[in-house]
């Protein structure tokens, strides 16, 4: 049997639960964490192969993503995310 399982590093942990990667294991996780640690090759990916790297957009906020999720965001995130996101920038503003 082949299994293939994907993880983002840079998602929310789970809600009221360790990760199934995590050593310190609550006794509801322990068959998730037993099965998880039965993998023995992993692959890791680091490289978006999705990403149209020709468009310009698309590289700034790949780019943004990684600060973000490393927590290294700048003000130039602050502004872009206020020009395209924010309630001033979608017309609502009064």
């Amino acid at each position: 049997m082949v299994v293939i399982l994907f993880r983002d590093w840079g998602q929310l942990p789970p809600v009221r639960a360790n990760s199934l990667w995590i050593d310190i294991c609550k006794e509801d996780n322990l068959l998730g964490f037993t099965l998880y640690n039965q993998f023995e090759d992993i692959m890791i990916l680091t490289e978006n192969n999705r990403l149209d790297k020709n468009n310009p957009d698309t590289v700034i906020f790949d780019q943004f993503l990684d600060r973000l999720r490393n927590g290294k965001n700048t003000e130039q995130d602050w502004n872009l995310l206020y020009e395209k996101c924010s309630y001033h920038s979608m017309g609502a503003a009064g």
